[in-house]
């Protein structure tokens, strides 16, 4: 969901340390107004940009300013195996973060300068074994080439999609929004109108599934995950915006290898959901 810097002001105060701002399924948050009211307080903020990768806000990369960090798992758009990139302009922040994701060593495996091992490598701080392999980082880069490609295709197919769910009254689509973004389309998610389709969230996954049709549950409230409920007594009602679209949201096959006959078959399969 999309954050106004006038929805995030009301809830910033004395005790807010960090701001984290989410790119939402491949549409870029408005993050230059979020931005300015952190660096105004001087608090630090740090962008999920696990759906992002490829999106573009005001004509940049989303990635290229600030301190963002990138999922490379499975069923992300490209693939290391599993893993993250971790992308900063802040230089200071990145040599901390080199430091302390190979054992607290004060230079990296492989040293940049020397173009080798260094061999007077020491621990200078408690560190973690957080580095990608190199195996699963070739595997990384040699997908990145292909990253405009599957791009184009996936806007082919959210577009196939949009333009046959606009007859279906029982979905609401999710805006596009309209501060320049490019979108990379990471999810197709819709969000059933409940009270139209008289059909619940989960029974409406429950009957695309019975006609071969796999959707995902990416997005249930955190707040109402039952650690959460358990250990810092959060309830509903408290995010009301939220819960409501929690409810609601499932995404629809999209990848790459996908045919609009595909997309066709998708949107058919709703239509006889609905329909019942």
């Amino acid at each position: 969901m999309i954050v106004s810097r006038d929805a995030l002001e009301q809830h910033i105060t004395s005790r807010t340390k960090l701001i984290i701002p989410v790119h939402f399924a491949g549409a870029a948050a408005d993050i230059g107004p979020i931005r300015k009211s952190a660096d105004d307080r001087g608090i630090f903020l740090v962008e999920d940009a696990a759906h992002a990768l490829w999106t573009q806000y005001m004509g940049e990369q989303v990635g290229v300013k600030g301190t963002s960090i990138f999922s490379f798992h499975p069923i992300k758009k490209i693939t290391t195996g599993e893993g993250v990139m971790f992308c900063s302009s802040d230089q200071a922040l990145l040599d901390r973060i080199r430091q302390l994701k190979f054992h607290g060593l004060g230079v990296d495996a492989y040293d940049r300068q020397t173009q080798a091992r260094s061999a007077q490598a020491e621990v200078l701080e408690p560190g973690y074994k957080y580095n990608i392999t190199d195996i699963s980082a070739a595997l990384g880069i040699s997908q990145l080439a292909r990253v405009e490609q599957f791009n184009a295709r996936r806007a082919e197919l959210a577009a196939g999609h949009a333009e046959r769910l606009e007859e279906v009254d029982e979905i609401l689509p999710l805006r596009v929004p309209a501060y320049p973004m490019k979108h990379a389309w990471y999810l197709y998610i819709v969000r059933l109108d409940t009270e139209k389709a008289r059909l619940g969230r989960n029974d409406f996954m429950r009957e695309l599934k019975q006609r071969n049709i796999g959707t995902g549950l990416h997005f249930r409230a955190i707040h109402l995950q039952k650690y959460y409920r358990e250990a810092m007594a959060m309830q509903r009602g408290m995010l009301p915006n939220t819960e409501w679209n929690s409810d609601r949201m499932c995404s629809v096959p999209l990848f790459p290898d996908m045919t609009l006959e595909d997309v066709d078959d998708v949107v058919n399969a709703i239509k006889e959901c609905l329909s019942q």
